[in-house]
């Protein structure tokens, strides 16, 4: 048994994988900016700002 041998992954599966790491920044960006946003911009209290992201997400 080789343990010894190493698979390649093509082009296209880290092309695919880079995209989803992209993907799931952007996602979790979102949360962070618009609670910002809303605590910043709107002047919310940063709690209510909070649960408005909250609510946001689900």
């Amino acid at each position: 048994m080789n343990s010894n041998k190493k698979v390649k992954f093509t082009t296209a599966f880290w092309i695919a994988n880079f995209v989803e790491l992209l993907e799931r920044a952007a996602y979790y960006g979102v949360f962070i900016v618009i609670t910002l946003y809303l605590s910043r911009i709107l002047a919310f209290p940063d709690v209510q700002a909070a649960l408005i992201a909250g609510i946001f997400s689900a």
